[in-house]
């Protein structure tokens, strides 16, 4: 890859890619700017389509020191709040029962199980859009559970994740015959 066509290293090349160039920044077109900034949008270009057709397993086995390595491998089990350290409650308990635990557990959401299998979720965003019509917090917390959270389960690649800002509270994580292990959440994202 060449900004000019006449150089002794390009007559040896069996292929020429000759990037349009015609000066560097500075007044005596010596310091080389414009010529690495022409370089990396080109690699940077040329790596995203080539990377098609490379697994995310495969783009991190090529990493394992680095970063890219880390992100690229991390399990969602690897980060995510353990269950004994969860918000987890029953369908009989309370609102204001349900803002003490998650207070005390310092817990954006609480959890709601059934034998072991994700009932639903009551999430502080939930708790605030219910108060902002109603006064009552001694109402039956099964009046405002989700019964339909979204989950993900454990072996997920941390980078396949999907979310919106409305389950940033917490995402139930599910072990491979569905029951609660734990809860990713905006503080287990924050160390990675």
């Amino acid at each position: 890859v060449f900004c000019k066509s006449d150089n002794k290293i390009s007559k040896k090349c069996n292929l020429n890619i000759y990037l349009p160039f015609k000066k560097e920044i500075d007044q005596n077109n010596l310091i080389p700017s414009m010529s690495i900034t022409l370089y990396s949008i080109f690699t940077n270009y040329l790596v995203e389509n080539l990377s098609h057709d490379i697994s995310l397993e495969e783009y991190g086995s090529n990493h394992p020191a680095g970063d890219i390595g880390k992100k690229s491998n991390l399990l969602v089990k690897d980060i995510m709040k353990k269950k004994e350290d969860c918000c987890i409650m029953f369908t009989n308990n309370t609102l204001r029962e349900c803002i003490i635990n998650m207070t005390e557990k310092r817990c954006q959401c609480c959890i709601f199980l059934n034998n072991n299998k994700l009932f639903g979720i009551v999430t502080d965003y939930d708790i605030r859009k219910y108060l902002e019509n109603n006064n009552d917090i001694n109402i039956n917390i099964n009046d405002i559970i989700n019964k339909y959270p979204s989950y993900v389960k454990c072996d997920t690649i941390l980078n396949n994740v999907k979310h919106n800002n409305k389950n940033l509270s917490g995402i139930p994580v599910l072990d491979e015959i569905y029951n609660f292990i734990g809860l990713l959440d905006n503080k287990s994202l924050v160390n990675i």
